[in-house]
């Protein structure tokens, strides 16, 4: 008797949650160890919204993004490599292809990262390592384009540059690149939305009550509220109003613990250009306004398609490519919650 093997189950993309003083470093840190955005969000009452529009354009470099269609020759040869990469200018290159079954092509920080397909691979000769996320259907090379030894009559740099020349790895790709001249300027979009009469979440830290058990519990229950409201405040949507009566057959969605009164809340969006962590550390510390007792939201959406998405780890698209990231700076005393939104079989660090 046959038997029909069962599907393999697909992992379920994971959020982790910190909550720490937001003068201590790991807000930073999680700034540092993600590595290409599509979209940045801030988010807070209107309030604030002038004092946080002028510190951006006061300290806040929008970086310059352009599309290109090329081999990757022209990336990893002089006079590029020396002009750009070697003098660690900050260079940002994605093609713009699908992780799951098509070969992608990045440099993040003066690092090559090529996501091979097993044929592309096999055809290339150039020596990787199998994929740890898409076992036998994927390899992943990495180059240091900033060593002494990414250079002619390096043995592994003359066969990359043999296989560009030679093999199918050197066709043309669409590249986004930022930070250089030549190209289809892409217009960054930067974007104001004003939501009307909102039922704000306290986003008071719960104080310690009861066993250490009910105080988890309830911790969970707010950063979780917190973050929803945070999403649907993204979306525009018409649930966070406080005159919304939406027949509770379609929607049970109600804010967690609302404030008194509803006020406006603004979102100021960044898009339409690769945003790298130092864009988002600029972002990050424009909004560290030491008289404002407000709390400010920060949503940082990270390219699905990208070979890498944290530090140096391994991704993969899987079923939404999640790599996303939230900090939410609270009114005093001064502390921040960090949300990490990890795709499922992505590694975590």
């Amino acid at each position: 008797m046959s038997t029909v093997a069962e599907p393999e189950k697909v992992p379920k993309e994971r959020c982790f949650v910190d909550i720490c003083r937001e003068a201590c470093e790991r807000p930073e840190y999680l700034i540092r160890s993600h590595n290409l955005a599509k979209r940045v969000e801030v988010i807070g009452r209107e309030a604030d919204v002038k004092w946080v529009r002028e510190r951006i354009e006061q300290s806040v470099e929008l970086p310059k993004s352009v599309k290109v269609k090329c081999g990757l020759r022209e990336f990893v040869t002089n006079p590029f490599l020396d002009e750009y990469i070697k003098r660690e200018s900050r260079v940002n290159l994605l093609s713009l292809n699908r992780i799951d079954h098509e070969d992608v092509i990045a440099i993040i920080r003066g690092q090559l990262f090529l996501s091979l397909t097993r044929e592309t691979y096999l055809r290339a000769g150039i020596e990787g390592k199998k994929s740890k996320l898409q076992k036998n259907q994927r390899y992943l090379i990495m180059y240091d384009m900033r060593s002494s030894a990414f250079a002619s009559g390096n043995k592994a740099y003359d066969r990359l540059i043999w296989s560009l020349d030679n093999t199918v790895l050197g066709r043309e790709f669409q590249f986004v690149v930022s930070n250089i001249e030549q190209g289809e300027n892409l217009s960054p979009n930067v974007n104001s939305t004003i939501l009307e009469n909102v039922s704000i979440p306290s986003f008071a830290l719960p104080e310690p009550t009861g066993s250490e058990f009910l105080q988890e519990q309830t911790i969970q229950e707010w950063v979780t509220a917190c973050y929803e409201w945070l999403g649907l405040v993204s979306l525009g949507s018409d649930r966070i109003e406080a005159s919304d009566k939406v027949d509770s057959y379609i929607s049970t969605y109600q804010v967690l613990d609302p404030e008194d009164n509803p006020a406006n809340v603004f979102c100021l969006s960044f898009s339409n250009m690769l945003m790298d962590s130092q864009f988002i550390h600029q972002l990050w510390k424009a909004l560290q306004e030491p008289t404002s007792n407000s709390w400010l939201a920060l949503n940082v959406f990270g390219v699905e398609d990208v070979p890498v998405a944290w530090k140096r780890q391994e991704h993969t698209f899987l079923t939404g490519g999640e790599n996303h990231y939230t900090i939410l700076k609270l009114p005093k005393p001064n502390y921040a919650v960090l949300y990490r939104l990890v795709s499922g079989k992505d590694l975590t660090h």
